[in-house]
């Protein structure tokens, strides 16, 4: 990862205003599906309008490519997901802070975060959405010893318009593959058929998201490997029990313990947050657990094998977590258990193995910086 910035802290003569103009590249992989690359410019303005509230106005553009070697979903689908796409726009983020006494461990006050960017062939973009992310974030200290409890609600969604280029047929977006994985149906219940490109779209799961799964691994998953896929929308609420330090020997009161409830999930379909919510079980599991059928419709080829299968739940998580105090933040340690971690169907999941139900682990363990929010 490389990042050259230049800013200007007090653009037009205002102190309130700050102007910087940035360009950088990264190489990552932050979800066990795909790897991928981004080259990014930024021309941002920040407006400090309050001491507390903040207005942020950018436009970015950005060239983003998933590196096909690593691609774990439907073979016939990777040549069209993995074709660079360049995703441009403006963006308007809104922020409220009264966290105290540190964003990194805070006890009183909240946070709060809007966030709403429009990709737009209108800018150059190769592609049509917006997606809008909020989040926020209350800390409440009471009893003489100072317990803190912690609440963060983060949703966002996405919105694509336009043609969806891995539709059979879709012109110009699609690059010539025939892709039986999106085929008739399959284009709006397979969740790798949805029309925002990979590296875009929502995500959930990890340290500082959903803890009962590894990083960016919850909701939809490719219904021929098994791998997650993100979706359109994605609601993650936390409670948090941050108890008083007790007074040890050698560390004296730098340790302390957390008690979590994470619950939520991503959605292939943003309309799905608000219909799942009543499901505490994913829903017709008897359909995740049939490989016969689709097999037998793809003439036992596993690699052209699609399933189906229903993630639209919200997935509990209860956990227990350290926390070291240190000059800078909390080291965090912690460790989760997932109460109702999903199944799926995996045909080929590149390595030989025979067809196969999968589900995701029970338990998880994340090791961080600084509280969970």
């Amino acid at each position: 990862m490389a990042t050259l910035s230049f800013s200007n802290p007090n653009l037009f003569g205002h102190r309130s205003f700050t102007g910087s103009v940035s360009g950088g590249y990264s190489d990552v992989q932050n979800i066990s599906t795909f790897a991928s690359s981004t080259l990014q410019g930024d021309l941002r303005v920040t407006e400090k309008v309050k001491r507390a509230d903040t207005l942020i106005y950018d436009f970015e553009y950005r060239r983003v490519s998933v590196n096909a070697g690593s691609l774990e979903i439907t073979p016939n689908l990777i040549p069209q997901l993995s074709e660079p796409v360049t995703v441009g726009g403006p963006q308007l983020t809104f922020l409220h802070d009264t966290r105290d006494p540190s964003p990194l461990n805070a006890g009183k006050g909240q946070y709060f975060s809007l966030q709403e960017f429009i990709a737009s062939s209108k800018f150059g973009s190769d592609t049509d959405f917006n997606k809008l992310d909020l989040s926020q974030s209350t800390y409440y200290t009471f009893g003489k010893h100072k317990y803190v409890f912690a609440r963060n609600l983060r949703v966002g969604f996405e919105n694509s318009f336009g043609p969806n280029p891995n539709a059979v047929n879709a012109g110009a977006g699609q690059i010539g593959v025939t892709s039986t994985a999106c085929a008739g149906n399959l284009l709006f219940t397979n969740p790798t058929c949805v029309a925002v490109p990979l590296p875009e779209r929502v995500y959930a799961g990890g340290a500082n998201s959903h803890r009962g799964f590894g990083i960016n691994d919850a909701g939809p998953r490719d219904l021929t490997t098994g791998y997650p896929v993100g979706g359109t929308g994605a609601v993650v609420n936390t409670f948090e029990l941050r108890l008083p330090p007790p007074t040890l020997p050698i560390v004296g009161d730098s340790i302390s313990l957390v008690i979590f409830h994470d619950m939520g999930n991503a959605f292939q379909y943003a309309g799905d947050m608000f219909t799942s919510i009543k499901n505490f079980h994913q829903p017709n599991q008897a359909a995740c657990r049939d490989l016969a059928d689709p097999l037998a419709a793809a003439g036992g080829i596993a690699a052209n094998a699609v399933g189906t299968c229903n993630f639209n739940y919200y997935s509990h998580a209860v956990g227990l977590g350290v926390r070291y105090g240190t000059p800078v933040g909390p080291i965090r340690l912690d460790f989760s258990y997932n109460l109702n971690p999903p199944i799926y169907p995996v045909f080929n999941d590149y390595t030989g193995a025979a067809p196969y139900v999968g589900q995701a682990g029970h338990f998880n363990f994340f090791f961080s910086i600084g509280q969970a929010f």
